[in-house]
């Protein structure tokens, strides 16, 4: 993987991009892009799929101080280049707009969860 990106197929069938945006313990927010989003969670608050502490420090460094974490926004793009332009724009959001962007989404995550 050329550049530390992940391929753009996964077994034959095409990845799903998904920006996220997290809440901070102390209310902040971490905004970043996965293809797994649970997975990358569960690295934010330093655990591994067992539920174990985690010594492989993949987590965030913002987020490490800031746990637990949990998740308050996430949309999914087709390709990597139109999650990172969105995750681009949502990090130039302020405070109070990117808690409107969350307050606008929270039903639809409430049903996924």
């Amino acid at each position: 993987m050329a550049g530390g990106l992940a391929p753009d197929t996964a077994g034959g069938r095409r990845m799903r991009f998904s920006l996220y945006i997290v809440e901070c313990a102390d209310g902040t927010y971490y905004t970043g892009i996965a293809t797994d989003v649970q997975r990358r969670l569960r690295e934010h608050n330093g655990l591994t799929v067992q539920g174990k502490h985690s010594i492989s420090g993949k987590g965030a460094r913002y987020t490490s101080a800031r746990r637990p974490v949990v998740l308050a926004f996430e949309a999914q793009f087709a390709t990597r280049s139109e999650a990172s332009k969105e995750e681009a724009r949502v990090k130039a959001l302020t405070r109070p707009e990117k808690a409107a962007l969350i307050a606008k989404a929270r039903p639809a995550i409430a049903e996924t969860s």
